[in-house]
């Protein structure tokens, strides 16, 4: 989910940092990020209000390769 990343880099965070105010591991936000694991629907909602943008921004790119 390049999105994740996309969105993380464009405020300045780091993956260590989302991972701290998320309550998760660094390496869990890199296996999000890489699409190696899958994003929970509750750290969806997290994101999406770190983010601020809504959950299907975060999933857009997702469905537009199906």
């Amino acid at each position: 989910m390049s999105r994740l990343r996309d969105y993380r880099k464009s405020l300045g965070l780091t993956q260590r940092e989302v991972g701290y105010m998320l309550g998760v591991r660094q390496s869990t936000v890199a296996m999000w990020e890489t699409g190696a694991n899958k994003v929970n629907v509750d750290a969806l909602k997290k994101l999406a209000s770190l983010y601020s943008c809504k959950v299907d921004d975060l999933l857009e790119a997702d469905y537009g390769s199906m």
